[in-house]
């Protein structure tokens, strides 16, 4: 997981949708475009033939999920993404935009302990989380 959370790139990018689906345990984040790293580098350099467009952030087996401050909507662009693995789950760190109606400007950090993060297009969103 390290090595994915190593290779994304999310500057310039914003949250679209959050998902919660407390029956498969799971929270999806959706960004506009994903982008990653060229293997071996560790900036950018616009490489776009892996972008995924409108991409999830599937968390999987979520135990918590908490928006610290409580109330704005994380509507804005994504400032970072961390984790910290721990001996049964990690604990990933979302920290996100938001701009209210009047454009008061402010930072939400979406704090979620899963199992597991993974990646999926839209196409793979569409059946992933689908009433059963």
């Amino acid at each position: 997981m390290g090595n994915l959370i190593e290779r994304i790139y999310l500057g310039d990018r914003y949250c679209k949708r959050i998902l919660i689906d407390s029956e498969r345990a799971s929270v999806g984040i959706q960004v506009n475009v994903i982008s990653f790293l060229r293997p071996g580098t560790v900036s950018w350099d616009f490489y776009a033939d892996e972008d995924i467009v409108g991409a999830w952030l599937c968390f999987e087996d979520v135990v918590t999920i908490r928006f610290d401050p409580p109330g704005p909507l994380p509507n804005d662009a994504i400032l970072s993404l961390q984790a910290v693995v721990g001996e049964k789950n990690t604990t990933f760190s979302i920290l996100v935009g938001s701009v209210s109606e009047n454009g008061k400007s402010s930072e939400i950090e979406i704090r979620i302990i899963a199992k597991s993060l993974s990646l999926k297009s839209p196409e793979q969103m569409a059946s992933y989380f689908v009433d059963d």
